[in-house]
């Protein structure tokens, strides 16, 4: 696969790159200037979801990149998720990620999923965490690279029960491992803060006001009561007074009742009158309590800050239910699940696989010739990095890409083009850069070669690309 030209388009800005056959040298004299979001330009162009980098939306330019793959010139316009392909005689639209394989199958020639999803992982190098992506891990984004899976593709085996057992339990495992995570916070917030109610302030408030409220509903309801007594014994003394009611005395005289000599009357209406008075008065406090706090809870609305944040987090929180015990026990059986996955989908790779073999044999051909000693790459599934220094572990990440590519290209028959982000390490002599770039000449010379850097190498027959300040200047 040879790219031939890219241009991206950005509003009114716009960015035309013509690639040479061989090397390409993406040059500029100092950092920060555009050439690590060109180089991800190219792969997002090429349909991998790729993240942007700062300051830049993939998703809101127009890229259009030429290239020729088996002999055939592709034309690939692609803005956001639509993609347009055109040959000389055809035109094909695709939707990414959706149609991701059918688009790689396309230009690839090849339609095994195990060998295109190893394909980046292979050919390309991220400035960030490339550089120490020797077997396993995210090649950029979210795009992983797997050596289990690209020696399973290079041997044609289906391992995709396995494969999809495994992303089930690591979706798991990470979900549980969130819950124990939230547990361990529930015990540091109850260790800190002992008994304090973890309302929020706003709940707080809620409480109050309710509190409050139905103070003054029966507040309320008993003033009414008051006055409907007070109402009716009105009525009861006027009917007495049109009534002209005669009450006759022992000695046979008559008096006429009125509501001056109705016995109790002025006393019990007294006691009515003071108990409505009470009731006002608490009720217009009642209200006053209930005005302050509405009005408090408005302003204290448009100031929310972060402890007030904390106290609604935590009191969410809180209330989660989550049996500690019984999360640990159960990322433990993942766990084991997960090394007991591993292990069958390692024994499947390796096991009478010629793929692991010629891989073996590459690996063990460029390692040496960097100068690596045999207990670093004689095992080629190894998970212990840890003990690897910055200058041995970038030689031997640069080992296994090319024997990546070797293996790769023997199986699909199409070079790929070899993109390397910033080679130079800080832990890496200059004088081992070169060595390692000098293969690229004399084994991949059939391979295209991008490389993005602050140094100018001096390659044969370069091509380069100098960026000045940013990507569109």
């Amino acid at each position: 696969m040879i790219l031939k030209k890219i241009i991206i388009k950005n509003g009114v800005l716009e960015k035309e790159v013509d690639f040479a056959k061989n090397i390409n040298l993406i040059f500029s004299e100092k950092n920060s200037s555009g050439k690590t979001t060109f180089i991800r330009a190219i792969l997002y162009a090429l349909g991998y979801s790729i993240p942007s980098t700062k300051g830049v939306n993939f998703k809101r330019m127009d890229f259009e990149l030429t290239l020729e793959s088996n002999n055939t010139e592709y034309k690939l316009i692609r803005r956001n998720d639509y993609m347009r392909i055109t040959t000389s005689d055809d035109e094909q639209g695709y939707t990414l990620p959706v149609d991701f394989y059918d688009v790689q199958s396309l230009l690839i020639g090849h339609k095994n999923t195990d060998v295109l999803d190893s394909i980046l992982g292979a050919f390309y190098i991220d400035q960030e965490k490339g550089w120490t992506l020797l077997n396993r891990g995210k090649a950029i984004g979210s795009i992983h690279f797997s050596i289990d899976q690209l020696i399973l593709g290079i041997a044609d085996r289906d391992a995709s029960l396995l494969i999809k057992k495994l992303k089930k339990i690591d979706r798991e495992l990470s979900k549980y491992k969130y819950m124990y995570s939230v547990s361990e916070y529930q015990d540091n917030i109850n260790g800190f803060v002992g008994n304090i109610s973890y309302d929020s302030y706003d709940e707080a408030i809620e409480k109050k006001l309710m509190v409050l409220k139905m103070q003054r509903y029966s507040l309320s309801n008993s003033l009414k009561q008051i006055k409907m007594v007070l109402r009716k014994n009105k009525q009861l003394l006027d009917l007495v007074d049109e009534m002209k009611l005669m009450v006759r005395l022992d000695d046979g005289s008559e008096i006429l009742v009125t509501r001056k000599n109705l016995a109790g009357y002025q006393d019990n209406e007294a006691f009515l009158i003071a108990k409505r008075r009470i009731f006002e008065g608490e009720l217009a406090e009642c209200d006053k309590k209930i005005f302050d706090l509405e009005s408090q809870k408005r302003d204290e609305g448009k100031l929310f800050d972060t402890e007030t944040l904390i106290e609604q987090f935590d009191a969410k929180i809180k209330n989660i239910n989550i049996n500690a015990i019984s999360v640990e026990n159960i990322i433990k059986g993942l766990k084991a699940d997960r090394k007991k996955a591993r292990t069958e989908l390692g024994n499947l790779a390796k096991n009478n696989n010629k793929a692991v073999s010629d891989l073996c044999k590459y690996i063990k051909k460029y390692a040496t010739e960097f100068g690596l000693d045999e207990k670093y790459y004689s095992d080629i599934f190894t998970d212990d990095l840890k003990s690897l220094s910055g200058a041995i572990l970038h030689k031997l990440v640069f080992a296994f890409k090319l024997a990546y590519i070797r293996v790769i290209t023997d199986k699909i028959g199409v070079p790929l083009p070899i993109i390397l982000d910033s080679p130079s390490g800080r832990e890496v002599k200059q004088s081992t850069v070169e060595l390692m770039l000098n293969v690229l000449q004399r084994d991949f010379s059939d391979h295209q070669v991008i490389i993005a850097s602050i140094v100018n190498f001096d390659f044969k027959n370069k091509n380069v690309i100098e960026f000045k300040e940013r990507m569109f200047d």
